[in-house]
């Protein structure tokens, strides 16, 4: 006889928890109005009103909280009602388990709140009313992301400007002391780059791998997001000549992978103003910087541009650059004539400044006018 009464009463409950789960409302007020205890869970801890939060069934929460059922009740992981509403972006369950005394501020086991799932998944108004119900926005997960690292990673725009009203910390590190700052600049997100800046980001904070937003997004420069997020960066007042914890400045980063955007605006962002001279340069063949992340970053941004224009892969070999094939440029142009005096030498090694001679020989000098009677700026 027990046993007929048990299983009779788990078969109603596990009616009433589909009815909840599919938004069956009339059948939900049906087992309510005979008893059946709506905060009874499954295995995993979860009522008939967690599965209605979760689908997005309004009208079975309400008659749920109002038959008694519990708002803060938490499955087995620590979430609860609210934190799968703000994650499935229902955001009048939300406002409606809120009204119901719902915990906006209780963690779950993987130190996640309703707020960080809201930034997570981009529901802005769902993000608006966990705010004004004071969730604290600076709460970090087990990562040391807060929902400002979260906004800025995704790049949400939309998101990162309630948070910033709401008192978002714009500096705060997570475990490997990166900022949001740190984020958004690693992915190219430039709105909210600037945004941050706006928002007093530090933009020469360094995290524990010794990186400041300037070397995230100049070893992300292959996209052309972040050539312009370079660009506010500096503009922010990015420290060009800081080395991260390897040894690596911004510049060695994006000349190491190939970044000629990123590499082509730091060099005009960072080299003096010199004359160049054909007759002083040349012959002595010296490195007018001497052995710098410069100097290096505009050989191989220099040694590219020449492969483009002689429509070939330029040969080295233990340093040496093979000149001999170095030769078609438009003839009478200073960068030719110079080309053929030292192609008789066949492997050699260039100078940054020969290099560049050589690539300013595809514009057009005429013998009249040789390289040696202009000034040009570096780059």
């Amino acid at each position: 006889m027990g046993n007929s009464i048990t299983k009779f009463l788990n078969d109603l409950y596990d009616d009433l928890e589909n009815a909840s789960l599919n938004g069956d409302v009339e059948r939900v007020r049906f087992h309510i109005d005979r008893g059946v205890d709506v905060n009874r869970s499954d295995d995993v801890r979860r009522t008939p009103l967690y599965w209605a939060c979760e689908e997005g069934h309004l009208e079975v929460v309400r008659s749920l909280l109002a038959a008694g059922a519990e708002v803060n009740r938490y499955d087995r992981f620590g979430d609860n009602p609210l934190t799968m509403a703000s994650k499935k972006g229902h955001l009048e369950i939300v406002q409606t388990l809120l009204v119901a005394g719902a915990d906006v501020n209780r963690r779950s086991i993987y130190t996640d709140t309703p707020l960080h799932w809201a930034c997570l998944k981009w529901h802005l108004e769902v993000v608006r009313v966990l705010i004004a119900a004071e969730e604290d926005p600076n709460r970090n997960l087990y990562c040391g992301n807060t929902t400002m690292h979260i906004a800025a990673d995704n790049g949400n725009l939309w998101v990162v400007r309630p948070l910033l009203i709401a008192g978002a910390d714009v500096n705060m590190g997570n475990t490997n002391d990166d900022t949001p700052l740190h984020m958004a600049s690693s992915n190219g997100h430039l709105e909210v780059v600037r945004a941050l800046l706006s928002a007093g980001a530090a933009v020469n904070k360094c995290n524990n791998f010794g990186d400041t937003p300037l070397h995230r997004a100049s070893l992300g420069g292959y996209f052309k997001g972040h050539l312009e997020v370079t660009r506010v960066l500096l503009s922010a007042g990015a420290d060009m000549n800081r080395c991260n914890n390897d040894g690596n400045t911004p510049l060695d980063l994006a000349s190491k992978n190939e970044h000629w955007n990123i590499v082509d605006l730091l060099l005009r962002k960072s080299l003096p103003k010199i004359t160049l001279d054909i007759s002083l340069r040349i012959p002595e063949g010296q490195h007018i910087f001497g052995n710098s992340p410069y100097t290096n970053a505009s050989y191989s941004y220099y040694k590219k541009k020449l492969e483009k224009i002689a429509g070939q892969v330029i040969n080295e070999r233990r340093g040496l650059i093979e000149v001999l094939r170095c030769t078609n440029l438009e003839k009478f142009t200073e960068g030719y004539v110079h080309c053929s005096k030292i192609r008789k030498s066949g492997w050699r090694t260039l100078s940054v400044e020969e290099m560049k001679i050589l690539t300013l020989g595809s514009k057009g000098f005429s013998p009249d006018q040789p390289i040696s009677k202009h000034i040009y700026e570096y780059l």
